[in-house]
């Protein structure tokens, strides 16, 4: 389970990457510390990132909110599937996980 106001202060004073095209790129092509997945992810989105993540061993964390909901609580106006944390700023949401 995800603590929706430690994912926001990780996107406002970390680096994260937003949607499922960067989480991919950002999982193959460095290592992020975690990865956040939206409840309603399509499957096959949700068992390709899962097998990217256990390559690497970057930890999952799949969220109970579906994506609009992520994305109204991280104060955008889109569904957001998925998410990588490259830094969490002066979130501490990788340490409670």
């Amino acid at each position: 389970m995800v603590d929706l106001k430690k994912l926001k202060n990780a996107v406002e004073t970390g680096r994260v990457e937003l949607g499922y095209n960067k989480t991919v790129k950002s999982v193959l092509m460095s290592t992020p510390k975690a990865v956040v997945l939206s409840g309603d992810i399509p499957k096959d989105m949700r068992q390709s990132i899962e097998y990217y993540c256990w390559l690497v061993s970057v930890p999952l964390i799949v969220a109970k909110e579906n994506g609009l909901d992520l994305g109204s609580s991280l104060g955008r106006s889109h569904t957001i599937t998925s998410l990588s944390i490259l830094d969490e700023g002066d979130s501490s949401i990788v340490e409670a996980q």
